[in-house]
């Protein structure tokens, strides 16, 4: 039915899918769905109200009375502006090949950007979209009343901490509301930018991030600048701080005469056990530290796949043996299958 209300409209048939708790991308592909397709939706939900008479129609006057307030469609807005910045930051950081330096430098990124789009100036514009749907679709963006809403008090887990950021309490008492821009910017708007501030930066904190870009510097050869993380290594894999400098001085030397813009992969080539065995130490470390959690989520989401209901009978050991060719299928989509039958023809005795 949403379909042919989107085809009537000539607007472009995206479906609405579900919200995951662990891919953000979702929740930014919904968000912006309803915003395209809200015309459609309000009449496929009017038209369920009118022509049916089951219980879904009792569901569907609570989501149409819900979509057609003033609350609903400016933090539609502001979650769309807010989800579209961090879509950004979750893609990058699913990335096999994302380094921790650029990653880091990504996140100090993003703070950035909410920072300064914490502004009255930033707002009016957004607030100028709103104003132009809302008309569009007939919702009135008035100020709910004040007698009946309570005192807003400052939240209970602020109570053991230093807040630096202002706070929605403290908007609503520092300015003067006079319009409904400035109502919905206090209220709304900036309660989401300092919510999503104050956590990315307790998420990632200073000496995380510090430690990304020491690292990263760390695989350039760097010495300098990676002496945050020699540092916090030292002592627990006994390396000779003398002796890691010269490597190091010696090991980008000879990258540079291979390549003048060497990367990791050059690294690894020269890098061996016994002829820089401080190097090998710490690298063996910087190359383990996970950027996230992405590949291994990636594993337990192929069992699914793997195991159907056609291979409810499938044996452990055939199961993981799958689960490692799904796994590290870089490696085993290059296997020829040719080279497996010879083999397998090779073999005399082949009963079980």
């Amino acid at each position: 039915m949403l379909h042919e209300f989107q085809i009537n409209l000539g607007l472009s048939q995206r479906s609405i899918s579900k919200i995951c708790d662990t891919r953000w991308i979702c929740r930014y592909k919904t968000c912006n769905a309803i915003k395209t397709n809200f015309k459609a939706i309000v009449k496929a939900l009017r038209f369920e109200i009118n022509e049916t008479s089951d219980k879904d129609v009792t569901q569907a006057i609570g989501i149409l009375s819900s979509i057609e307030k003033a609350s609903f469609v400016i933090h539609m807005f502001i979650l769309n502006d807010v989800l579209n910045i961090i879509n950004i930051l979750s893609n990058q950081l699913q990335k096999k090949t994302e380094t921790l330096g650029n990653a880091a430098n990504l996140i100090n990124g993003v703070i950035t950007t909410f920072e300064k789009n914490r502004s009255c100036d930033y707002f009016s514009i957004l607030w100028q979209q709103i104003e132009v749907f809302s008309n569009d679709n007939d919702i009135s963006l008035n100020v709910p009343s004040k007698g009946s809403k309570r005192t807003r008090k400052q939240p209970n887990r602020y109570e053991h901490f230093v807040v630096l950021e202002i706070t929605g309490e403290e908007n609503e008492g520092e300015c003067n509301i006079e319009t409904e821009e400035e109502y919905w910017r206090g209220v709304a708007y900036y309660r989401i930018i300092d919510t999503l501030i104050i956590n990315l930066k307790s998420r990632f904190s200073t000496e995380s991030l510090l430690l990304a870009t020491s690292l990263d510097s760390f695989l350039k050869m760097d010495s300098k600048n990676s002496e945050y993380f020699i540092n916090q290594y030292l002592s627990i894999l006994n390396v000779n701080q003398e002796d890691l400098k010269a490597e190091m001085l010696v090991a980008k030397n000879c990258a540079l005469n291979l390549n003048n813009d060497f990367e990791l992969d050059t690294i690894k080539e020269i890098v061996k056990k016994n002829t820089f065995p401080n190097i090998y130490k710490l690298f063996q470390v910087a190359l383990t530290i996970p950027i996230g959690s992405a590949t291994c989520e990636r594993s337990f989401s192929c069992m699914r796949r793997i195991k159907n209901w056609l291979r409810t009978s499938m044996v452990q050991d055939r199961f993981s043996n799958l689960a490692i060719l799904n796994i590290e299928r870089d490696m085993s989509n290059n296997i020829n299958n040719n080279d497996i039958l010879e083999k397998y023809n090779k073999i005399k005795n082949r009963r079980m």
